[in-house]
């Protein structure tokens, strides 16, 4: 469970904070106040999940192995654990 900003409490879960947006921010259950992730983190992730899978494609090209292209998925992966998981939930004004 994650942190609500607003009340201190842990009330979203895992999937409820992947999915809390600022176009769709998730209400807590507890205090009934709004909260989502920032953009910049989400930004982030898609650029280093880009960048990522473009490196597996050049290690495709150049081995000439296909099997190089399945690391884009580990490298979303990554840039979702580390950008997204990680990033505090911001109150909803």
């Amino acid at each position: 469970m994650h942190c609500c900003p607003n009340c201190r409490q842990a009330s979203f879960s895992e999937l409820q904070k992947l999915t809390s947006l600022w176009m769709r921010p998730r209400v807590c259950h507890l205090c009934h106040k709004a909260a989502y992730l920032p953009v910049r983190n989400i930004i982030v992730a898609l650029i280093v999940w880009t960048a990522l899978t473009w490196v597996f494609i050049g290690l495709a090209i150049y081995m000439n192995q296909v099997m190089f292209m399945l690391g884009s998925i580990p490298a979303a992966v990554f840039a979702v654990d580390l950008w997204i998981r990680k990033a505090p939930l911001i109150a909803f004004e």
